[in-house]
């Protein structure tokens, strides 16, 4: 059983290493705070959340705020082996939307497009392509959504490029209004919305 005054040593201990977790992130914590989550925190919870953070935690807007909430809260942290697998499946999906993007990519260029237009329609569609794997199931995007690509937004008109006429149909009649939503999400207003069916090398036939 710890004594008192281990108990004192350990949470000067926490209470430091929170204050150096605030600095690092360019962040101001109090050391009244910084006593006060030592108290109630173990070591381990602590360790353990910053490691969350530091391997997870590059959307949080406020590094400090997020551990700061899981510590008064005393949420435990992930196991060690639940982060790595998080990580591993973020780095294939990384991987597998680089390769989707180069493959996007060399559609526009057999159609001729610009460089510099292909990179913003990449930017976009990739946006878009975003918003609508948030509203739906993996499942549901991996079957009609991952091999479409923007190829044209000019004026009121949008293409998008599918690889089948069951794609085609899918999107354009079933989908059509949770792609809208999805350009409007990201500040699009779009009238004519077409669907085109590439052949395998980069072509594509309107239907």
């Amino acid at each position: 059983m710890e004594t008192d005054l281990e108990q004192t040593d350990t949470a000067a201990v926490v209470s430091d290493l929170l204050l150096d977790f605030a600095d690092d992130h360019n962040e101001h914590l109090a050391r009244e705070v910084a006593v006060e989550l030592a108290e109630r925190a173990t070591l381990g919870q602590v360790e353990g959340w910053m490691d969350y953070v530091e391997h997870q935690g590059e959307n949080l807007t406020s590094p400090l705020g997020f551990l700061i909430s899981k510590l008064r809260k005393r949420e435990p942290p992930p196991d060690v082996r639940t982060c790595r697998e998080r990580m591993f499946g973020d780095g294939v999906e990384r991987v597998r939307m680089g390769a989707m993007r180069d493959w996007q990519r060399g559609v526009l260029e057999a159609r001729g497009v610009a460089r510099e237009t292909a990179e913003r329609l990449l930017d976009l569609w990739a946006d878009v392509l975003s918003s609508v794997r948030n509203q739906t199931t993996a499942d549901i995007f991996d079957a009609w959504f991952s091999e479409t690509v923007l190829l044209e937004l000019g004026g009121d008109r949008v293409v998008i490029g599918v690889p089948s006429d069951r794609h085609q149909h899918m999107l354009g009649d079933r989908m059509r209004p949770l792609i809208e939503r999805a350009f409007r999400y990201k500040g699009c207003e779009i009238g004519e919305l077409s669907l085109e069916v590439y052949d395998q090398g980069g072509e594509t036939c309107m239907s």
